[in-house]
């Protein structure tokens, strides 16, 4: 029992240590069953402060899937199907740029396939053509690391009681 105040002190240090570096952007989806297919509106994040504005948002994809792009963002697109190497591409472009705040989002960007897809292992996804875009973690890692620290500590406490009961 005096070792618990050390062992809840370094859970705490443990669950505010970065784990990972936030990308610039990260990105999720929507999926909506649609006549013809499924549509994907992707939605692009930023979650660190950037100095550029955001001109285009290029995802690519494998080339055997037929598809159209559209936007409700007021954003213009340009889209091409790929043959041989070459990927499929959507390009959405803003030619007056958009400045997105830290912690602020931009959707509209539609995919339309003939068949359900996992956007998330199909697609690649380019900022103003040099910065990837990265799927958004839906696990928080240091809350993942505190529930499971309380666990072990529970674990601790149920083996000191058998111990105790057989003495």
């Amino acid at each position: 029992m005096r070792y618990l105040p050390f062992v809840f002190v370094g859970l705490f240090f443990l669950s505010t240590i970065p784990t990972e570096v936030l990308a610039a952007y990260t990105y999720s989806y929507t999926e909506n069953s649609v006549t013809g297919g499924f549509e994907y509106d992707l939605t692009l994040f930023v979650s660190s402060d950037t100095t550029e504005n955001i001109f285009d948002v290029t995802i690519d994809f494998d080339n055997t899937l037929p598809f159209s792009a559209s936007t409700n963002n007021g954003w213009d697109v340009i889209y091409g199907q790929g043959s041989g190497l070459l990927p499929s591409f959507a390009t959405f472009y803003e030619p007056m740029g958009s400045s997105i705040p830290s912690g602020d989002s931009l959707n509209g960007f539609l995919l339309k396939f003939e068949q359900r897809i996992d956007p998330t292992n199909v697609f690649s996804i380019l900022i103003n053509s040099n910065e990837s875009a990265t799927p958004a973690s839906p696990v928080p890692v240091p809350g993942a690391a505190l529930l499971l620290g309380s666990g072990l500590i529970g674990l601790a406490g149920l083996g000191k009681r058998r111990r105790a009961a057989a003495a």
